[in-house]
């Protein structure tokens, strides 16, 4: 499959929007590097970003197709920053616990 070998993920999402879906990350499948702020804070601006869209949109009271397109966009991407953020969390905790309990299944 063509995404698989290039990583574009475009044809997959234009596929999920089709269908009225949208696609987010599955754990480990994403970047789970121990950095719960830096996390914290993409997903915050995903947010604002999200907020900002709305309110632009909602300016003339109407939303338009192209506007719906934009807003579901930036709500898939705080979704994905919000799956990122609670990896990022997760990944945090189980590092605190000792290696027997990390080892569990």
């Amino acid at each position: 499959m063509v995404t698989q070998l290039t990583g574009d993920l475009r044809i997959l999402h234009a596929f999920a929007e089709s269908a009225g879906q949208m696609c987010v990350p599955l754990p480990g499948q994403i970047d789970t590097s121990d950095n719960v702020l830096q996390a914290l804070g993409e997903a915050s601006r995903e947010f604002a970003e999200l907020c900002r869209e709305v309110c632009a949109d909602m300016s003339d009271g109407e939303i338009t197709d192209n506007e719906l397109d934009r807003i579901e966009t930036a709500r898939g991407a705080l979704v994905a920053g919000l799956h990122h953020l609670g990896e990022t969390i997760r990944a945090r905790n189980l590092a605190a616990k000792p290696a027997f309990v990390r080892l569990a299944p």
